[in-house]
């Protein structure tokens, strides 16, 4: 299997399965998942039914916390599909896309908090992201764009390459977006020292009090 999109080259996200020849199999990737639209079989000897491949969702167990109805069914349809695309981005991580870079870059995930927490009981695992967050600041209190990175983003100790305040602010907005939505003052005890470094940080890279 291939995971064809735009923008993309060389060996892509695939895997390779085998068939065995006994009947029904099942392939199942333990380590990826693919985000798609359509998806093409090739090489068959007889035309395919509705039933001859099947997919599953996968996505971080969420319950629902709230609900939107109107009379409207326009409206009703943009929250079922609000609601479908936030869980396709929920992997651990509040994730870009689902199909390509699959990344948790910081404000995008920020910017997410309050329409996915009115949806979904979303206390710990954004508990669980800001802590990936304090695992990624770098001594001098800089915080990559992307979290968790594999090194991307990290600091070089030059200003011109540091993370945009607004992704990097993600340390501080994150935790006091939990602290107003569920009260838990916790969140801002434990991560006080981080958010007060980053913001330190940022302050030893302004000029004239600009960041």
């Amino acid at each position: 299997m291939q995971h064809a999109s735009s923008h993309t080259y060389g060996r892509f996200q695939r895997e390779e399965f085998i068939l065995g020849g006994t009947g029904q199999e099942t392939f199942e990737p333990r380590f990826t998942y693919h985000g798609f639209r359509y998806v093409q079989v090739t090489g068959l000897t007889q035309k395919p039914t509705v039933n001859s491949l099947f997919g599953k969702w996968v996505t971080t167990d969420l319950s629902e916390s709230g609900s939107f109805s109107s009379s409207d069914d326009r409206i009703n349809l943009l929250q079922t599909t609000f609601n479908r695309t936030t869980l396709n981005n929920m992997h651990g991580i509040p994730t870009d896309c689902p199909q390509r870079e699959k990344m948790g870059w910081m404000d995008d995930g920020c910017v997410m908090m309050e329409a996915s927490i009115y949806n979904f009981d979303a206390i710990n695992f954004y508990r669980k992201w800001i802590g990936d967050m304090v695992d990624s600041q770098d001594p001098n209190g800089h915080v990559p764009d992307i979290v968790p990175t594999s090194g991307w983003g990290r600091s070089t100790g030059l200003p011109g390459n540091m993370a945009d305040p607004w992704w990097g602010g993600a340390i501080v907005f994150s935790p006091w977006k939990l602290y107003q939505y569920y009260g838990d003052t916790r969140i801002l005890k434990e991560n006080y020292g981080v958010m007060k470094r980053y913001v330190d940080y940022l302050t030893s890279t302004a000029k004239g009090n600009i960041v």
